[in-house]
């Protein structure tokens, strides 16, 4: 396994049990290119932002809608901390690697986005 990998995904697991001690960690990170990891302490995004994801209805992933507050600068590392949110709240166990975020639209100053997950 990628050293980068672990080293993230490490820090990754301990923010998000730091913060949601009650709550398993099944978000993995995965945002960088060619094998090259982007510094989880990095900002996702510059401005306000805040992700939705609807329940799938024409498959068996998601069921059950995810929003998140709006967030504004977020950090990579707070970004998994909602991807993480969103794979409890819709129960999709399947798609848990994050590898980015999608801009759908921005409504009031707020960039809606959602989660690019891998499985």
């Amino acid at each position: 396994m990628d050293a980068d990998y672990e080293k993230y995904n490490g820090i990754v697991e301990d923010y998000i049990s730091e913060k949601r001690p009650k709550d398993s960690v099944h978000v993995k990170y995965s945002v960088g290119k060619n094998g090259t990891y982007t510094d989880v302490n990095k900002v996702a995004h510059e401005g306000k932002i805040q992700f939705i994801v609807l329940k799938d209805e024409g498959e068996f992933w998601r069921h059950d809608d995810y929003e998140s507050p709006v967030l504004e600068n977020p950090t990579w590392l707070e970004v998994c901390l909602h991807a993480n949110d969103m794979i409890i709240k819709t129960g999709d166990l399947h798609h848990i690697y994050l590898e980015g975020i999608n801009v759908d639209t921005e409504v009031e100053g707020v960039s809606v986005a959602n989660f690019s997950m891998g499985s």
